[in-house]
């Protein structure tokens, strides 16, 4: 069996819609504040426009600090930017293998997998809001079975 990383990936920009949402939206009054009459409108501008920032950066930090791995032996997953904390499993220990999405996940194709071995009855590991999570899933499974690499497409790779 293969040792080597068969697909690496990091959350959906999808999985943050609202936080980009949530940017636009104050951004787009912080602008409007702008040429507003109002006596503060400096003040609120630059507030908004903060706000705005925030929403941003949430969705960079969320997107950009986890990453997500499966290879020939392992599926991990590593969370942070500053301090990072890796969670790992052999692909020979998976006892679980959960794959949830919500209707927008479905209509966008994005979604949670939740993979977990036998010895805890919760998840290990987590692919939150990963890109095309069904052939992922396919992909983890094929590998658990012993599937050779080139049966079927690996994900991410076109």
């Amino acid at each position: 069996m293969p040792l080597g990383t068969q697909w690496t990936g990091s959350p959906s920009w999808w999985n943050y819609f609202g936080r980009v949402l949530g940017t636009v939206a104050f951004g787009a009054a912080a602008i409007a504040a702008l040429f507003s009459r109002f006596e503060e409108k400096g003040i609120a501008s630059v507030s908004l426009a903060l706000v705005a920032l925030a929403f941003f950066l949430s969705a960079c930090w969320g997107k950009f600090s986890n990453r997500f791995s499966v290879s020939g032996g392992t599926v991990s997953a590593t969370y942070g930017l500053l301090s990072q904390e890796t969670h790992e499993i052999d692909v020979q220990d998976i006892r679980d293998l959960v794959l949830k999405q919500s209707l927008a996940g479905r209509i966008l194709d994005y979604g949670t997998l939740e993979i977990s071995s036998s010895g805890r009855d919760e998840a290990e590991v987590v692919f939150a809001g990963v890109p095309d999570p069904k052939s992922v899933k396919q992909l983890i499974a094929g590998l658990k079975r012993g599937a050779q690499p080139g049966q079927g497409s690996i994900p991410g790779q076109g």
